[in-house]
């Protein structure tokens, strides 16, 4: 293995570690979207909408809850995104190794 391809592999399983170290820092999580519809909207200040079994399902909130979720929401949209990051580094890192075993 060259310098260069060990140098390749160290940066990616310090980013693969980063990521990793990240998941464990993760709060609440939830699916969804919430809406702050501001005063006089004609209906609920706050709410959250989501899918559940096909079907669009929307539920008023407080104040609080809307905070709540909203930071959850934020949450796991992060979380899809560190996992989707740690797959196209773990295919890198594989496609990789196995060339080098393959040589």
């Amino acid at each position: 293995m060259t310098t260069q391809e060990q140098s390749r592999r160290a940066q990616w399983e310090r980013r693969y570690a980063q990521l990793r170290e990240s998941l464990a820092q993760t709060d609440w999580i939830s699916e969804g979207y919430v809406q702050n519809r501001g005063p006089g909207a004609g209906g609920p200040c706050y709410q959250w909408t989501r899918k559940v079994k096909g079907k669009t399902i929307s539920v008023a909130l407080s104040k609080e809850q809307y905070e709540w979720l909203a930071k959850a929401i934020g949450q796991w949209r992060q979380l899809q995104a560190t996992l989707k990051e740690m797959q196209r580094l773990s295919r890198i890192y594989a496609v990789e190794n196995w060339v080098t075993v393959w040589k």
